[in-house]
Protein backbone atom coordinates (compact mmCIF):
# COMPACT_ATOMS: atom_id res chain seq x y z
CA UNK A 1 0.00 0.00 0.00
CA UNK A 2 1.39 3.38 -0.94
CA UNK A 3 2.15 5.61 2.04
CA UNK A 4 0.74 9.13 2.14
CA UNK A 5 2.74 12.16 3.23
CA UNK A 6 3.26 12.27 6.99
CA UNK A 7 2.75 15.62 8.65
CA UNK A 8 2.10 15.45 12.35
CA UNK A 9 1.53 12.93 15.09
CA UNK A 10 -1.37 13.48 17.47
CA UNK A 11 -1.13 12.17 21.00
CA UNK A 12 -4.73 12.02 22.11
CA UNK A 13 -5.74 13.37 25.50
CA UNK A 14 -9.00 13.27 27.38
CA UNK A 15 -10.09 15.76 29.99
CA UNK A 16 -12.52 14.67 32.64
CA UNK A 17 -13.77 17.82 34.32
CA UNK A 18 -15.05 18.05 37.84
CA UNK A 19 -16.54 20.99 39.68
CA UNK A 20 -14.98 21.38 43.14
CA UNK A 21 -16.44 23.60 45.83
CA UNK A 22 -16.13 23.91 49.56
CA UNK A 23 -19.94 24.40 49.70
CA UNK A 24 -22.47 21.61 49.46
CA UNK A 25 -23.18 20.87 45.81
CA UNK A 26 -26.80 21.57 44.98
CA UNK A 27 -28.53 19.67 42.17
CA UNK A 28 -27.93 21.58 38.96
CA UNK A 29 -27.56 20.96 35.24
CA UNK A 30 -24.10 20.05 33.99
CA UNK A 31 -22.17 23.27 33.37
CA UNK A 32 -21.73 24.58 29.87
CA UNK A 33 -18.95 22.83 27.98
CA UNK A 34 -16.04 25.12 27.12
CA UNK A 35 -12.65 24.46 25.56
CA UNK A 36 -11.19 24.39 29.07
CA UNK A 37 -13.08 21.26 30.07
CA UNK A 38 -13.15 19.57 26.69
CA UNK A 39 -10.58 16.96 25.67
CA UNK A 40 -7.20 18.38 24.69
CA UNK A 41 -4.49 16.77 22.59
CA UNK A 42 -0.71 16.69 22.61
CA UNK A 43 0.19 17.31 18.98
CA UNK A 44 3.62 16.17 17.81
CA UNK A 45 4.81 18.00 14.71
CA UNK A 46 7.11 15.37 13.22
CA UNK A 47 10.06 17.29 11.79
CA UNK A 48 7.63 20.24 11.75
CA UNK A 49 6.78 18.98 8.24
CA UNK A 50 3.41 20.71 8.28
CA UNK A 51 1.49 22.76 5.74
CA UNK A 52 -1.60 24.93 5.88
CA UNK A 53 -4.11 22.61 4.14
CA UNK A 54 -3.29 19.71 6.46
CA UNK A 55 -3.11 21.89 9.56
CA UNK A 56 -6.58 23.23 8.80
CA UNK A 57 -8.01 19.79 8.09
CA UNK A 58 -6.52 18.34 11.28
CA UNK A 59 -7.77 21.18 13.46
CA UNK A 60 -11.27 20.99 11.98
CA UNK A 61 -11.27 17.23 12.54
CA UNK A 62 -10.15 17.76 16.13
CA UNK A 63 -12.90 20.33 16.64
CA UNK A 64 -15.58 18.05 15.20
CA UNK A 65 -14.39 15.33 17.56
CA UNK A 66 -14.91 17.60 20.55
CA UNK A 67 -11.28 18.45 21.26
CA UNK A 68 -10.90 21.84 22.92
CA UNK A 69 -7.26 22.59 22.24
CA UNK A 70 -3.83 21.33 21.24
CA UNK A 71 -0.33 21.42 22.68
CA UNK A 72 2.25 21.68 19.92
CA UNK A 73 5.48 19.75 20.47
CA UNK A 74 7.97 19.89 17.57
CA UNK A 75 9.91 16.65 17.51
CA UNK A 76 12.12 14.42 15.31
CA UNK A 77 11.02 13.88 11.73
CA UNK A 78 10.15 10.90 9.56
CA UNK A 79 12.81 9.46 7.26
CA UNK A 80 12.14 10.32 3.67
CA UNK A 81 10.38 13.57 4.52
CA UNK A 82 13.51 15.65 5.10
CA UNK A 83 12.71 18.02 2.24
CA UNK A 84 9.51 19.00 4.05
CA UNK A 85 11.13 19.72 7.43
CA UNK A 86 10.80 23.27 8.77
CA UNK A 87 13.42 24.63 11.18
CA UNK A 88 12.06 25.54 14.58
CA UNK A 89 11.31 29.27 15.05
CA UNK A 90 12.23 30.05 11.45
CA UNK A 91 9.94 32.55 9.66
CA UNK A 92 8.20 29.62 7.92
CA UNK A 93 7.70 27.81 11.24
CA UNK A 94 6.25 30.92 12.86
CA UNK A 95 3.94 31.32 9.85
CA UNK A 96 2.64 27.78 10.46
CA UNK A 97 2.16 28.53 14.16
CA UNK A 98 0.29 31.76 13.40
CA UNK A 99 -1.95 29.92 10.93
CA UNK A 100 -2.62 27.19 13.50
CA UNK A 101 -3.66 29.76 16.09
CA UNK A 102 -5.88 31.51 13.54
CA UNK A 103 -7.73 28.31 12.61
CA UNK A 104 -7.97 27.22 16.25
CA UNK A 105 -9.44 30.58 17.22
CA UNK A 106 -12.04 30.35 14.47
CA UNK A 107 -13.34 27.11 15.98
CA UNK A 108 -13.17 28.19 19.63
CA UNK A 109 -10.11 26.03 20.32
CA UNK A 110 -6.89 27.14 22.01
CA UNK A 111 -3.20 26.43 21.50
CA UNK A 112 -0.41 25.58 23.97
CA UNK A 113 3.19 24.94 22.96
CA UNK A 114 6.49 23.71 24.35
CA UNK A 115 9.17 26.38 24.75
CA UNK A 116 11.62 24.29 22.78
CA UNK A 117 11.60 21.00 20.90
CA UNK A 118 11.51 17.50 22.33
CA UNK A 119 12.59 17.71 25.98
CA UNK A 120 14.05 19.00 28.26
CA UNK A 121 14.61 22.70 27.54
CA UNK A 122 17.68 23.34 25.44
CA UNK A 123 18.72 24.04 21.89
CA UNK A 124 21.20 25.79 19.61
CA UNK A 125 21.09 29.03 21.63
CA UNK A 126 22.50 27.25 24.71
CA UNK A 127 26.24 27.91 24.81
CA UNK A 128 28.50 25.90 27.12
CA UNK A 129 28.49 28.48 29.96
CA UNK A 130 24.71 28.08 30.20
CA UNK A 131 24.49 24.33 29.60
CA UNK A 132 23.48 21.84 32.30
CA UNK A 133 26.24 21.74 34.89
CA UNK A 134 27.71 19.32 37.44
CA UNK A 135 30.11 19.65 40.34
CA UNK A 136 33.51 18.07 39.66
CA UNK A 137 36.24 17.90 42.32
CA UNK A 138 39.86 16.74 41.98
CA UNK A 139 42.07 16.02 45.02
CA UNK A 140 45.82 16.50 45.44
CA UNK A 141 48.00 15.54 48.41
CA UNK A 142 50.91 17.73 49.53
CA UNK A 143 53.24 16.54 52.28
CA UNK A 144 54.50 18.87 55.01
CA UNK A 145 57.37 20.98 53.68
CA UNK A 146 56.71 19.88 50.09
CA UNK A 147 56.03 22.19 47.17
CA UNK A 148 53.37 21.53 44.56
CA UNK A 149 53.89 22.75 41.00
CA UNK A 150 50.80 21.45 39.25
CA UNK A 151 48.65 22.26 36.26
CA UNK A 152 45.14 22.07 37.72
CA UNK A 153 43.00 20.59 35.00
CA UNK A 154 40.74 17.63 34.41
CA UNK A 155 41.64 14.46 32.57
CA UNK A 156 40.19 14.87 29.08
CA UNK A 157 39.39 11.15 28.95
CA UNK A 158 37.08 11.60 31.95
CA UNK A 159 35.56 14.97 31.12
CA UNK A 160 35.23 15.39 27.37
CA UNK A 161 33.33 18.69 27.64
CA UNK A 162 35.59 21.51 28.91
CA UNK A 163 35.13 22.36 32.60
CA UNK A 164 35.75 25.71 34.31
CA UNK A 165 38.15 25.78 37.28
CA UNK A 166 36.49 27.80 40.07
CA UNK A 167 38.49 27.31 43.25
CA UNK A 168 41.46 25.53 44.78
CA UNK A 169 41.20 25.13 48.56
CA UNK A 170 43.31 23.22 51.07
CA UNK A 171 42.60 21.34 54.29
CA UNK A 172 45.49 20.82 56.66
CA UNK A 173 46.12 17.75 58.79
CA UNK A 174 46.03 20.13 61.78
CA UNK A 175 42.48 21.27 60.93
CA UNK A 176 43.50 24.46 59.10
CA UNK A 177 41.84 25.77 55.92
CA UNK A 178 43.32 27.88 53.12
CA UNK A 179 41.89 29.27 49.89
CA UNK A 180 44.58 29.09 47.18
CA UNK A 181 42.45 30.34 44.29
CA UNK A 182 44.21 33.71 44.16
CA UNK A 183 47.57 31.95 43.86
CA UNK A 184 46.68 30.36 40.54
CA UNK A 185 48.53 31.55 37.46
CA UNK A 186 45.84 30.63 34.99
CA UNK A 187 45.53 26.96 35.86
CA UNK A 188 49.08 26.57 37.22
CA UNK A 189 49.47 26.29 40.99
CA UNK A 190 52.82 26.81 42.74
CA UNK A 191 52.54 26.48 46.52
CA UNK A 192 54.41 25.07 49.51
CA UNK A 193 52.83 23.32 52.50
CA UNK A 194 55.01 24.85 55.23
CA UNK A 195 53.45 23.86 58.57
CA UNK A 196 51.48 20.66 57.94
CA UNK A 197 50.40 18.22 55.27
CA UNK A 198 47.47 19.34 53.12
CA UNK A 199 44.80 17.82 50.95
CA UNK A 200 43.91 20.20 48.13
CA UNK A 201 40.50 20.23 46.46
CA UNK A 202 40.15 21.71 42.97
CA UNK A 203 36.53 22.64 42.31
CA UNK A 204 35.32 22.66 38.70
CA UNK A 205 32.09 23.66 37.05
CA UNK A 206 31.73 20.68 34.72
CA UNK A 207 29.21 20.08 31.95
CA UNK A 208 26.93 17.06 31.63
CA UNK A 209 27.03 17.24 27.84
CA UNK A 210 23.36 16.28 27.67
CA UNK A 211 21.61 17.20 24.44
CA UNK A 212 17.91 17.83 23.87
CA UNK A 213 16.10 14.51 23.55
CA UNK A 214 13.97 13.96 20.42
CA UNK A 215 14.91 17.39 19.12
CA UNK A 216 13.14 18.74 16.04
CA UNK A 217 14.99 20.29 13.10
CA UNK A 218 16.43 23.58 14.29
CA UNK A 219 16.16 22.56 17.94
CA UNK A 220 19.29 20.50 18.57
CA UNK A 221 21.73 21.62 21.22
CA UNK A 222 22.79 21.43 24.85
CA UNK A 223 20.29 21.04 27.66
CA UNK A 224 19.87 24.25 29.66
CA UNK A 225 21.25 24.93 33.16
CA UNK A 226 18.04 24.77 35.23
CA UNK A 227 19.56 26.45 38.31
CA UNK A 228 20.46 29.76 36.68
CA UNK A 229 18.23 32.72 35.90
CA UNK A 230 21.02 34.11 33.74
CA UNK A 231 20.93 30.91 31.67
CA UNK A 232 17.14 31.17 31.37
CA UNK A 233 17.37 34.80 30.26
CA UNK A 234 19.72 33.85 27.42
CA UNK A 235 17.53 30.89 26.48
CA UNK A 236 14.40 32.99 25.88
CA UNK A 237 16.12 35.57 23.66
CA UNK A 238 15.13 33.79 20.40
CA UNK A 239 11.55 33.50 21.69
CA UNK A 240 11.43 37.21 22.53
CA UNK A 241 12.22 37.88 18.89
CA UNK A 242 10.01 35.16 17.38
CA UNK A 243 6.97 35.94 19.57
CA UNK A 244 6.66 39.59 18.59
CA UNK A 245 2.99 40.03 17.72
CA UNK A 246 1.97 36.83 19.50
CA UNK A 247 1.23 38.36 22.91
CA UNK A 248 -1.79 36.59 24.39
CA UNK A 249 -2.35 34.42 21.32
CA UNK A 250 -0.94 31.25 22.90
CA UNK A 251 -2.83 29.98 25.95
CA UNK A 252 0.16 28.55 27.80
CA UNK A 253 3.81 27.54 27.57
CA UNK A 254 4.60 23.94 28.55
CA UNK A 255 7.61 22.48 30.36
CA UNK A 256 7.82 18.68 30.35
CA UNK A 257 8.86 16.45 33.24
CA UNK A 258 12.28 17.18 34.71
CA UNK A 259 14.69 14.93 32.83
CA UNK A 260 17.90 16.95 33.17
CA UNK A 261 20.33 14.16 33.98
CA UNK A 262 23.48 14.23 36.14
CA UNK A 263 23.23 17.94 36.92
CA UNK A 264 23.80 19.08 40.50
CA UNK A 265 25.53 22.44 40.17
CA UNK A 266 25.64 25.88 38.58
CA UNK A 267 28.67 28.22 38.36
CA UNK A 268 27.24 30.61 41.00
CA UNK A 269 26.30 27.80 43.38
CA UNK A 270 28.76 28.60 46.19
CA UNK A 271 27.70 32.25 46.29
CA UNK A 272 24.02 31.27 46.28
CA UNK A 273 24.67 28.64 48.95
CA UNK A 274 26.31 31.06 51.37
CA UNK A 275 23.58 33.66 50.96
CA UNK A 276 20.86 31.05 51.62
CA UNK A 277 22.47 28.76 54.19
CA UNK A 278 24.68 31.28 55.98
CA UNK A 279 28.09 29.61 55.73
CA UNK A 280 30.89 29.06 53.23
CA UNK A 281 30.50 25.61 51.68
CA UNK A 282 34.09 25.65 50.42
CA UNK A 283 35.24 25.22 54.01
CA UNK A 284 33.12 22.07 54.34
CA UNK A 285 33.93 20.26 51.08
CA UNK A 286 35.44 17.16 52.75
CA UNK A 287 32.21 16.70 54.71
CA UNK A 288 30.04 17.30 51.65
CA UNK A 289 31.95 14.70 49.63
CA UNK A 290 32.40 12.17 52.41
CA UNK A 291 30.69 8.78 52.46
CA UNK A 292 30.40 8.89 56.23
CA UNK A 293 26.93 8.66 57.78
CA UNK A 294 26.92 11.17 60.63
CA UNK A 295 24.81 14.14 61.66
CA UNK A 296 27.14 16.97 60.59
CA UNK A 297 27.98 15.50 57.18
CA UNK A 298 24.34 14.65 56.54
CA UNK A 299 23.21 18.17 57.44
CA UNK A 300 25.68 19.67 54.98
CA UNK A 301 24.47 17.33 52.25
CA UNK A 302 20.89 18.29 53.13
CA UNK A 303 21.78 21.99 52.86
CA UNK A 304 23.33 21.34 49.45
CA UNK A 305 20.17 19.64 48.20
CA UNK A 306 17.91 22.32 49.67
CA UNK A 307 19.93 24.94 47.82
CA UNK A 308 19.39 23.09 44.55
CA UNK A 309 15.67 23.12 45.28
CA UNK A 310 15.77 26.86 46.01
CA UNK A 311 17.63 27.59 42.79
CA UNK A 312 15.32 25.53 40.61
CA UNK A 313 12.30 27.29 42.11
CA UNK A 314 13.58 30.86 42.40
CA UNK A 315 16.15 31.07 39.62
CA UNK A 316 14.25 29.11 36.99
CA UNK A 317 10.61 28.10 37.48
CA UNK A 318 9.31 31.37 38.92
CA UNK A 319 11.25 33.59 36.47
CA UNK A 320 9.99 31.35 33.66
CA UNK A 321 6.38 31.95 34.72
CA UNK A 322 7.04 35.69 35.08
CA UNK A 323 8.47 35.77 31.56
CA UNK A 324 5.37 34.01 30.21
CA UNK A 325 3.02 36.37 32.05
CA UNK A 326 4.76 39.36 30.48
CA UNK A 327 3.65 37.95 27.14
CA UNK A 328 0.17 37.20 28.47
CA UNK A 329 0.78 33.43 28.38
CA UNK A 330 0.08 30.98 31.16
CA UNK A 331 2.50 28.20 32.14
CA UNK A 332 2.02 24.43 32.42
CA UNK A 333 4.66 22.52 34.38
CA UNK A 334 5.36 18.85 35.03
CA UNK A 335 7.55 19.24 38.13
CA UNK A 336 7.98 15.55 38.92
CA UNK A 337 11.52 14.30 38.72
CA UNK A 338 12.81 17.63 40.01
CA UNK A 339 15.40 17.68 42.82
CA UNK A 340 13.26 19.86 45.05
CA UNK A 341 10.07 20.47 46.99
CA UNK A 342 7.44 19.28 44.52
CA UNK A 343 4.60 21.24 46.13
CA UNK A 344 6.43 24.54 45.65
CA UNK A 345 7.69 23.64 42.18
CA UNK A 346 4.29 22.55 40.86
CA UNK A 347 2.66 25.65 42.39
CA UNK A 348 5.08 27.98 40.58
CA UNK A 349 3.14 27.38 37.35
CA UNK A 350 -0.38 28.47 36.47
CA UNK A 351 -1.34 24.91 35.55
CA UNK A 352 0.42 22.20 37.62
CA UNK A 353 0.47 19.04 35.54
CA UNK A 354 1.41 15.60 36.80
CA UNK A 355 2.13 12.40 34.92
CA UNK A 356 1.53 8.74 35.55
CA UNK A 357 3.06 5.77 33.77
CA UNK A 358 1.19 2.68 32.63
CA UNK A 359 -2.53 2.02 32.80
CA UNK A 360 -4.48 3.60 35.67
CA UNK A 361 -7.49 1.73 37.16
CA UNK A 362 -10.02 4.57 36.81
CA UNK A 363 -13.63 3.59 37.47
CA UNK A 364 -14.90 4.95 34.17
CA UNK A 365 -17.45 3.09 32.11
CA UNK A 366 -15.98 2.02 28.79
CA UNK A 367 -12.33 2.75 29.73
CA UNK A 368 -10.37 -0.24 28.45
CA UNK A 369 -7.25 -1.51 30.22
CA UNK A 370 -5.16 -3.93 28.20
CA UNK A 371 -3.00 -6.31 30.22
CA UNK A 372 0.06 -5.63 28.06
CA UNK A 373 -0.22 -1.89 28.80
CA UNK A 374 -0.11 -2.31 32.59
CA UNK A 375 3.37 -1.80 34.04
CA UNK A 376 3.41 -3.07 37.61
CA UNK A 377 4.34 -0.40 40.15
CA UNK A 378 4.30 2.55 37.77
CA UNK A 379 0.60 3.44 37.77
CA UNK A 380 0.42 4.77 41.34
CA UNK A 381 -2.54 7.09 42.11
CA UNK A 382 -0.31 8.94 44.61
CA UNK A 383 1.40 10.51 41.59
CA UNK A 384 -1.87 12.29 40.82
CA UNK A 385 -1.84 13.98 44.21
CA UNK A 386 1.47 15.79 43.81
CA UNK A 387 0.13 18.38 41.40
CA UNK A 388 -3.41 18.44 42.82
CA UNK A 389 -2.10 19.18 46.32
CA UNK A 390 -0.04 22.07 44.97
CA UNK A 391 -3.01 23.35 42.98
CA UNK A 392 -5.40 23.24 45.92
CA UNK A 393 -2.92 24.94 48.27
CA UNK A 394 -2.06 27.69 45.79
CA UNK A 395 -5.55 28.17 44.36
CA UNK A 396 -4.80 26.92 40.84
CA UNK A 397 -8.07 25.62 39.31
CA UNK A 398 -6.67 23.48 36.49
CA UNK A 399 -4.91 20.18 37.22
CA UNK A 400 -4.13 18.13 34.08
CA UNK A 401 -2.68 14.65 34.28
CA UNK A 402 -0.64 13.19 31.46
CA UNK A 403 -0.89 9.40 31.36
CA UNK A 404 2.14 7.86 29.69
CA UNK A 405 1.11 4.55 28.14
CA UNK A 406 2.93 2.94 25.18
CA UNK A 407 0.60 2.11 22.32
CA UNK A 408 0.61 2.02 18.53
CA UNK A 409 -1.36 4.29 16.26
CA UNK A 410 -1.94 4.42 12.52
CA UNK A 411 -1.50 8.03 11.40
CA UNK A 412 -1.71 8.87 7.68
CA UNK A 413 -1.03 5.19 6.98
CA UNK A 414 2.17 5.23 9.04
CA UNK A 415 2.52 2.84 11.95
CA UNK A 416 3.86 4.88 14.85
CA UNK A 417 4.87 3.95 18.37
CA UNK A 418 3.86 6.80 20.61
CA UNK A 419 2.28 7.72 23.88
CA UNK A 420 -1.33 8.24 24.82
CA UNK A 421 -2.35 11.05 27.13
CA UNK A 422 -5.12 11.16 29.68
CA UNK A 423 -5.87 14.55 31.14
CA UNK A 424 -7.79 15.13 34.36
CA UNK A 425 -8.71 18.74 34.92
CA UNK A 426 -10.50 20.49 37.77
CA UNK A 427 -12.25 23.66 36.63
Amino acid sequence: MKLKKYYALLIIGIFFSFESSAQEIAPSPWPEITNTNQPWARWWWMGSAVDKPNLKKSLLDFHKSGIGGVEITPIYGVKGEENNFIDYLSPKWMEMLDYTIHIADSTGMQVDMVLGTGWPYGGPQVSLPYAATKLVVEKYSVKKGAKIIQEIKLDSTKEKVPAQLLYVVGYGANGSYIDLTDQLDGTLLKWKAKKTAYTLYAVFSGKTGQQVKRAAPGGKGYTLDHYSEEALNTYVVPFDKAFKGFKGKIRSIFNDSYEVYDTDFTPQFFTEFESRRGYDLKKQLPKLLSKTDNEVDNRIKSDYRETLSDLLLNRFDKPWTNWAHFKNFKTRLQAHGSPGNLIDLYASADIPECETFGSMPFDISGLRREKQDIREGDADPVMLKFSSSAAHISGKPQIPNFLCNPEKYIVNNYLCSCTSALYLEVV
